[in-house]
């Protein structure tokens, strides 16, 4: 975080005004958590929250007596106190048409004057020794709609209103009662109001600098950090387009050895159309036909992060045999490598994938690159150079002459001062990589000048590298949020690991109730956003996996989520937050 206080100590709380402004505390509420009946389901909460007399402790876990049933959505150190405002109580009256009394949306402090326009996130609120830090919106789930007796719907209206009330952090314990005064001390650091925030970040018109402004945020969580990342990606993902669907005759302009065993292809449209741009670190798929075999089908990471005079670049370490298969046949790559020559076709799709710099973020890099596992990262490299972005790339490799781009790296180093680079052998980077003995340790060299918490972290290579890598990365504190992983192939799911529905294949998607089927590729995002485009109108209040108004019934097919949800049940899914592993039907 850029400025958060330390439990126990003082902020900077130098105003960036010098008016003084102060909201009274109408009601402070709590409650135990309870059991309530909801759609054939019992269900924990701890919404109904009642006024509870003073002078209340409100610690860093919040109000003491207070509980959350669901703390990935409540509670904890970023939403340790959730404060709602008077204004909004008589504007949910007005519209539900009935008395709504303190407590009714699940806040612990309700509060006289307050509004989503004045507050930023960041702001302070203090009263006596207590002092808060408004830290993100609260995003109602679909027990704010259970609660009012309200359809699910409700909480995407609530939503798009506005006015959601905001949780706040706690930098110092404190009591208060009702009647106390909070004094609002606004950051003296550029930061969105509440409302800016919400807008920023659930508007589906948004913008990537508004997207950019909400990420920037004084000291937001890293959940909300990473979330952004997810919008900022799928956002540039839709206005990236396809370019051409299925696939497309390329033929290649020329190949360069690169390395011992590395061949660089480089690849043009047959027809000599123009290329759509592409991000640093998105893959294609290639198809060919291989003797004896027929039709097979690879991803390979584009390794070039700059435009290439409408040219594709592609650089691929040679297998003698393909993975996995008994008896032994010849390899992609072997073949690309021993007969593809410069003027013969192959078929190619269009660039995708979600392994890519967040655009919205100014954070430094730090690029993990193990063997052949720098071809995305060395696109970033490029990348980072032309947006000047601060990059340090670490690149270990078996020996010397296993190492491609080295020429390029160093050239970009001494032309751009916000770029390092430093080169390793397998031993340097951790000795298990070298001896397969038990797990080594990152020397101290490569690690010494890298701010490693507070970077985000890029990492590609052979699934040894990855492991070793994530296991250093765990143990020197870094958050998973801020640690992207590309693998070459299937590989067990991680924390910090999204498995792999990068590979380029499509699947297809059927709306069994709306009598039709589509086409699913990466770049169109998620299952609502694939329904929605295509004319459905489905249900949905949060798109984060949070309200469940979106809640659709599997009737065949495996998905994978992009957030970390709790899922309804095996035959349901959150179509807001998934996305397809196979052919899928939906009760749609």
């Amino acid at each position: 975080m850029k400025n958060l206080a330390a439990p126990g100590t003082a902020p900077n709380t130098a105003p960036c005004q010098p008016e003084r402004t102060e909201y009274r505390i109408v009601s402070i509420n709590a409650s135990k958590i309870k059991e309530v009946q909801f759609k054939e389901k019992t269900v924990p909460t701890g919404i109904f929250k009642q006024p509870v007399t003073g002078p209340v402790l409100i610690g860093f876990d919040g109000i003491g007596g207070d509980e959350q049933a669901d703390l990935r959505c409540h509670g904890g150190p970023h939403k340790a106190v959730y404060l709602y405002g008077r204004p909004g109580y008589l504007h949910w009256a007005s519209y539900l048409g009935r008395r709504l009394s303190p407590g009714t949306f699940g806040e612990n402090l309700t509060v006289e004057n307050l509004m989503e326009d004045d507050v930023r996130i960041g702001d302070l609120l203090t009263c006596g020794d207590l002092i808060l830090q408004v830290s993100e919106p609260r995003i109602s789930c679909f027990k704010l709609a259970m609660t009012l007796q309200e359809d699910p719907g409700f909480s995407k209206i609530f939503l798009a209103d506005g006015r959601v009330g905001f949780y706040a952090r706690v930098l110092r314990e404190g009591r208060i009662a009702v009647g106390d005064r909070l004094v609002h001390q606004p950051t003296p650091l550029p930061s969105p109001t509440v409302r800016e925030f919400v807008q920023a970040t659930y508007d589906a018109n948004a913008s990537l600098s508004e997207l950019k402004f909400a990420r920037n945020a004084v000291d937001l969580s890293p959940e909300w950090q990473a979330l952004i990342a997810k919008r900022a990606s799928a956002l540039r993902l839709a206005k990236q387009g396809k370019a051409w669907p299925g696939y497309k005759r390329f033929v290649v302009a020329e190949r360069h050895e690169e390395c011992a065993g590395i061949v660089s292809f480089y690849l043009a449209p047959a027809d000599g159309t123009a290329l759509p741009a592409y991000l640093p670190g998105q893959h294609i798929v290639v198809r060919t036909d291989l003797p004896n075999h027929g039709e097979v089908v690879r991803s390979y990471s584009m390794s070039s992060g700059r435009p290439m005079s409408n040219r594709l670049r592609i650089t691929i370490k040679r297998a003698e045999f393909a993975a996995d298969d008994t008896p032994k046949r010849l390899s992609m790559s072997a073949y690309l490598h021993d007969s593809i020559q410069a003027g013969d076709e192959l078929d190619v799709k269009a660039p995708a994938g979600r392994f890519f710099i967040d655009e919205t973020d100014d954070t430094p890099l730090i690029l993990l690159a193990g063997g052949v596992g720098i071809t995305p990262l060395f696109a970033m490299f490029e990348g980072a150079a032309l947006s000047g972005c601060a990059a340090t790339l670490i690149y270990a490799a078996r020996n010397e002459a296993e190492r491609c781009f080295r020429e390029s790296i160093e050239q970009l180093c001494a032309a751009h001062p916000n770029l390092r680079a430093r080169f390793l052998s397998e031993a340097e980077f951790a000795p298990s990589l070298a001896h397969n003995t038990r797990k080594g340790r990152m020397s101290s060299q490569a690690l010494s000048e890298l701010d490693m918490k507070e970077a985000n972290i890029f990492v590609c290579g052979p699934p040894g590298f990855l492991d070793t890598a994530e296991s250093l990365l765990k143990e020197a504190g870094v958050p998973d949020s801020r640690i992207h992983v590309e693998a070459f192939g299937t590989r067990a799911r991680g924390s910090a690991v999204i498995s792999s529905v990068l590979s380029g294949e499509d699947h297809t998607v059927t709306f069994r109730k709306s009598g039709f089927e589509v086409k699913w590729s990466a770049d169109q995002g998620t299952l609502l956003d694939l329904a929605e485009a295509n004319g459905l109108r489905p249900p949905f209040g949060c798109r984060a996996g949070t309200c469940q108004a979106c809640t659709t019934r599997i009737l065949s097919g495996s998905l994978d989520y992009l957030e970390l949800v709790d899922p309804p049940s095996p035959e349901e899914t959150f179509i807001c937050c998934t996305i397809p592993t196979s052919d899928v039907v939906l009760d749609l």
